[in-house]
């Protein structure tokens, strides 16, 4: 007899994560794949410990269904939910969530956001039709394939790329990233813990993390890796773009094209034949740098919110 239970995390749970993660977003479209490094609740945000703020389905002893809250700090709590394909549409994205609705709170945001793909409709009717989430904003998976020739990487005046120094660049880095993203939607306050733990992953690459400077002056950065697991799965030798940032006083003077365009050679002269990255719906400039690039629109995920207060 069938018997689930939604609970919070076990650390126990940790070596099945990616097995749910990865089944979820295999039949899903979506090529990214976990592993036990980057989903290890023991890396996850001190404020935020998972066995108290992570949820899981759990039915005869195999996990089926996840909810992991995450904090934009400043900003929004926001929620990340897996549920197997079998077990849609029947209630299990309702329980998750309201779970994480209904316990308990220290926290000064006051809204909730969980992204959904547009293909995900049991989430979107749970979110809406059940919880009283309603529809905020709109993102996109844009696509690079890399087979053609890339237009080469041409530098600003005085400018030049240096790669990241471990040990020397994580405290600028993480103020870095707040100056170049403090005005885009959804982004909160940005630790130097999270920075210390992305360099110290397994498929960091420190040529693959580097800054335009002019003199001693750092006006953007751009953050990618490798995937191999995707590879390893589903065959995809297609690398992610994380983070291209411009600090707002040199935006719109080439630095963002030649940070991409750098990029993109780097991440070929590795073996990949493609990359992603993430792009906000209204970000017009954004949209414009990607598309003469030579990215398009691969997938769409709509971010639904509810307000806790």
């Amino acid at each position: 007899m069938t018997q689930t239970v939604v609970r919070t995390l076990r650390l126990s749970d940790a070596p099945h994560l990616p097995e749910l993660v990865n089944a979820c977003n295999q039949v899903d479209g979506w090529a990214f794949r976990e592993t036990i490094e980057s989903l290890n609740p023991a890396s996850a945000d001190a404020g935020l410990p998972p066995e108290r703020y992570w949820q899981v389905a759990e039915d005869n002893g195999r996990l089926v269904g996840l909810a992991a809250l995450g904090r934009a700090k400043g900003t929004r709590m926001y929620c990340m939910l897996w549920v197997l394909p079998e077990r849609r549409g029947m209630g299990l994205e309702r329980q998750l969530v309201a779970s994480l609705i209904s316990g308990e709170r220290s926290f000064p945001e006051s809204c909730l956001d969980v992204a959904v793909r547009a293909s995900q409709r049991s989430y979107a009717d749970a979110l809406v039709n059940e919880l009283g989430f309603s529809l905020v904003r709109t993102w996109y998976v844009m696509r690079i394939e890399l087979g053609a020739d890339l237009p080469p990487a041409v530098l600003p005046p005085g400018v030049k790329m240096r790669s990241f120094v471990p040990g020397q660049d994580e405290v600028m880095l993480t103020s870095v990233v707040d100056d170049c993203f403090w005005d885009h939607w959804g982004e909160g306050e940005h630790r130097l813990e999270d920075i210390e733990g992305g360099v110290h992953l397994p498929q960091f690459d420190r040529e693959l993390l580097f800054f335009a400077q002019r003199g001693g002056q750092v006006l953007g950065y751009c953050w990618s890796w490798l995937e191999p697991e995707r590879v390893r799965l589903i065959g995809d030798n297609c690398a992610y773009i994380g983070d291209l940032g411009v600090r707002l006083a040199f935006r719109r003077q080439g630095v963002g094209r030649a940070l991409l365009l750098t990029a993109l050679a780097r991440i070929k002269s590795r073996g990949a034949v493609a990359a992603e990255l993430d792009m906000d719906g209204p970000n017009e400039n954004a949209r414009r740098l990607y598309e003469s690039v030579g990215f398009f629109e691969h997938i769409e995920v709509n971010w639904y919110r509810r307000q806790l207060s």
